[in-house]
């Protein structure tokens, strides 16, 4: 039913451990995954941070909640804080803990935990055995230790052989040397030196070997079928009836058969009636059964193997009727059935998802379809579609826009991301960016706040003045002309405190209460005089607490608590005087939120696509409350939106298309923080050494040295260099290094951390230390003499001269030298050189011996 991992692929994962361990409580909790498991109605993830997440049905506890109610929201299996592997059975689940050991939740009816009793968390198994796998079926379930002994557990169900039966993990005596097991609805096969299977047709009542699986190296097993990878070929075997064969018919085939079309598979999957396989390229493909629409969206049974829609992928598993695919950076997602919510894709939620893992935060925004946020430490967070590269820097305030997004770093410049087509991102190009990029000509005040436009931001500085750029369309630069490419102020306006941008126009707020708007008009949005595009117009001349600009409306806060919205009232959004009294205001797209003064209760009113009113129904003039969710900080975007609870903690709701809501399996995060240092003296013949805190657990580095010639430039990679200790050589005098790290997990790698440029190196400061040499053994001419080079810095290199008496002895360059007739009578002696790169050779000589004997 699912992807069977080999004991030596284990044993590598298992053995990267000793490169650079930390302990589980290192790890950040990060939404990156790092494996999963597609069960028969039910998914799990192990998590960067090695925490377990499942998603799907929790009729019996499978989700490891405590809960018993299906979450489409991935949830956090509880009792276990780090694990190394987790697979999700029917109605139960399992994992192999931090130690080595085995460890299930669940239903325990037929005793498929392993143990005794029932529990909807975590508890190990009855088997004082370290692990290297563990599968999990319908209700049975087995696991192969350390020393490839497979041990089973559970009910094999109905009409099914039942000496494989038992409430604890029980010895499969006829299974040895195992190297995988799987399990399905009818039966399970092994993997030893070829496939053996039990259960019902095409397999046995007992442990059978399967003709022609010599040499396979894994296998997947379905409800009346099984396939083997044998030398990256897939061959199948049992019924054919919906194409599961992947023969190009649905003909009935008797013994083993291969795929057609595929010849290096490196992974395999089987659900209840369908295939897939992975190859080294990263592609995969599936046959059989598509009921579900698991393997294209056409609906129908494939007897070919065809590709899926997944690219990059690093790894496949298959539930019952779905499928689910680990891609490259850490996203899981799947197709095919989600009736239990599965897949931990949402496509919109009612209520509001989260608290998000991790710090507490003070600004967020929310485009069309990215969220980002900025915590109390400066940090910023994104997720959703426009992701930046780099977030390095203290960060203040955050926008998101339509395909782009600014920020505003705490020393004072705007770096920008995302689409340039209209110069929104102000770098003074039309060149788009996933790598944040500084906006030029915002003059010489510090940015103090920023807002997002349709394709134009505006800024306020602390001395009062707005800067805008982008898309000069509707006037929304404050002027009539052409894009602006670059900040450009708007005229006008006196000490402006804050700003907003709704899709075309902007609006910003005086010191005195008084505020003022520009741009598109075409909606009424600025005011009710004119439906022409104005320049900067009065709109309030005091007496307003905040203004917000969405869409083609706008809304002003007033220092009486009330709310007025005016504008574009095709979604009921712009309802003008609102009854009651709010202490905050957010604008999206065609939808408003507000918090109520006293209870700060967030309540939302205009269009409700996507439920983005945080409630099912229609679109409403009148606000509706937002379940019991109170806020301090609320941004509404197009089709979702999020509050800052009163606890600093972010909550979504809304449309989750694009991850947005920063939720589910798909929408991953960073590795775990990752700091390179370097130590030493930055002179020529000296080491420096890389040192790392924080490493991810289970995973690998990749160490790699860079020499740059300006102390703020990251340099050019030297060749070779990729150890954790660098020593300058002449070449690199006056030169500046730094380090990068890159760290490699489950076939993901991330993003390179590097170190702080140390230099400029130096000359050599100090001269090499040595030590006089010694000549050792029989001074008798047929012995052997031994040159002994004494004691020398590290890293010293030696170059051996003999002489008899003053004459060098040609070709005598050997630390052992053998005396001959010509010696008799002679005193031998040796000079030795010794040589470290970057610094000055010194010659040594070692005192004569005395004369030969015969």
């Amino acid at each position: 039913m699912r992807i069977l991992k080999t004991i030596s692929l284990l044993a590598a994962v298992i053995a990267a451990s000793v490169l650079m361990p930390i302990t589980a409580s290192q790890a950040d909790a990060t939404l990156t995954q790092r494996s999963l498991s597609a069960g028969a109605n039910s998914t799990c993830a192990l998590r960067a941070s090695n925490a377990i997440y499942c998603a799907g049905d929790d009729t019996f506890g499978e989700l490891g909640d405590g809960e018993t109610t299906d979450s489409s929201e991935p949830v956090q299996v509880l009792g276990i804080s780090a694990a190394l592997s987790v697979s999700e059975g029917k109605t139960f689940g399992c994992v192999i803990d931090y130690e080595h050991y085995g460890a299930c939740w669940g239903d325990n009816s037929l005793g498929q935990l392993g143990s005794e009793g029932t529990s909807s968390y975590v508890r190990r198994i009855s088997l004082g055995q370290q692990l290297v796998d563990i599968q999990a079926g319908d209700s049975f379930a087995c696991a192969i230790s350390v020393l490839a002994k497979l041990y089973c557990w559970g009910n094999l169900g109905a009409g099914l052989p039942t000496q494989y039966n038992a409430s604890t993990p029980t010895l499969v005596s006829e299974a040895s040397n195992v190297t995988a097991v799987a399990i399905s609805s009818a039966g399970f096969c092994v993997l030893s030196s070829s496939v053996s299977c039990v259960g019902k047709a095409p397999f046995t009542s007992s442990l059978t070997a399967v003709s022609g699986t010599a040499g396979a190296t894994a296998i997947a097993i379905g409800s009346d079928f099984g396939c083997a990878l044998i030398s990256g070929l897939a061959k199948c075997w049992g019924d054919n009836t919906q194409g599961q064969l992947g023969q190009g018919n649905f003909t009935a085939v008797s013994g083993l058969v291969t795929v057609t079309g595929i010849s290096d598979a490196v992974k395999i999957t089987s659900g209840n009636q369908f295939a897939c396989v992975l190859n080294s390229a990263g592609a995969s493909f599936c046959w059989g059964d598509n009921t579900s629409k698991q393997i294209s969206i056409s609906g129908q049974d494939q007897s070919t193997r065809v590709p899926t829609v997944f690219s990059s992928v690093a790894d496949i598993d298959a539930g019952s009727n779905y499928l689910c695919a680990l891609l490259l950076d850490g996203s899981i997602k799947c197709i095919g059935d989600n009736s239990k919510g599965q897949s931990g894709v949402i496509a919109s939620s009612t209520s509001p998802i989260g608290p998000l893992a991790g710090t507490n935060y003070y600004r967020i925004s929310t485009g069309t379809d990215t969220t980002c946020a900025v915590d109390i430490s400066g940090n910023l967070h994104c997720w959703g579609a426009n992701i930046p590269t780099s977030t390095a820097g203290n960060f203040a305030d955050v926008a998101v826009g339509n395909v782009s997004a600014c920020a505003v770093t705490t020393k004072g410049p705007v770096l920008c991301w995302g689409a340039n087509g209209s110069g929104q991102l102000g770098d003074g190009t039309n060149k788009s960016s996933t790598v944040p990029v500084a906006v030029q000509g915002l003059g010489t005040g510090k940015v103090s706040h920023i807002s997002a436009g349709y394709r134009h931001f505006c800024a306020t500085t602390t001395d009062g003045l707005v800067y805008c750029w982008g898309d000069d369309s509707h006037q929304q630069l404050g002027y009539q002309g052409a894009d602006s490419k670059t900040a450009v102020p708007v005229a006008g306006i006196g000490i402006a405190t804050n700003v907003t941008s709704g899709a075309n126009h902007s609006c910003a707020i005086q010191s005195d209460g008084s505020v003022y708007c520009w741009g598109d008009n075409a909606k009424k949005q600025i005011n009710s005089t004119s439906t022409t595009r104005l320049g900067v117009t009065s709109v309030a001349s005091s007496g307003i607490s905040k203004v917000q600009a969405g869409g083609n409306q706008t809304c002003i806060l007033g220092t009486d608590k009330q709310l007025n919205c005016f504008g574009d009232n095709s979604e009921l959004q712009s309802p003008g005087l609102m009854s009651g009294t709010y202490s905050d205001v957010a604008v999206g797209l065609n939808s408003v939120c507000a918090t109520k003064t006293t209870t700060f209760q967030v309540t939302c009113f205009g269009s409700n696509t996507n439920t983005k009113l945080g409630r099912t129904g229609a679109k409403a003039a009148t606000p509706s409350d937002v379940g019991s969710l109170t806020a301090s900080t609320i941004s509404v975007g197009d089709e979702s939106a999020c509050a800052i609870s009163q606890l600093s903690k972010i909550k979504c709701w809304g449309s989750n298309s694009n991850g947005q809501l920063a939720s589910s399996f798909g929408f991953p995060a960073a590795f775990a923080t990752v700091t390179a240092s370097i130590s030493g003296s930055a002179n020529i013949g000296e080491t420096l050494t890389a040192t790392l805190t924080h490493q991810e657990d289970y995973a690998s580095a990749t160490v790699t040295w860079y020499k740059s010639s300006d102390i703020k430039a990251n340099g050019l990679a030297l060749s070779g260099a990729n150890t954790n200790t660098y020593s300058p050589v002449v070449a690199d005098l006056n030169r500046y290094f730094n380090v990068g790290i890159v760290l490699t997990k489950w076939g993901i790698s991330s993003s390179m951390t590097r170190s702080a440029n140390v230099g400029p190196v130096g000359p050599a400061t100090r001269i090499l230390q040595s030590s006089t040499p010694t000549v050792s053994g029989k001074f008798k001419v047929g012995s052997l003499l031994f040159a002994r080079a004494g004691t020398w810095d590290k890293g010293v290199t030696f170059t051996y001269q003999w002489y008899r008496g003053t004459f060098k002895i040609p070709k005598a360059t050997s630390s052992i030298y053998k005396l001959t007739a010509v010696d008799a009578g002679k005193q031998m002696s040796v000079w030795v050189t010794g040589s470290k790169i970057g610094m000055q050779s010194i010659l040594t000589k070692s005192a004569k011996t005395s004369k030969i004997l015969r």
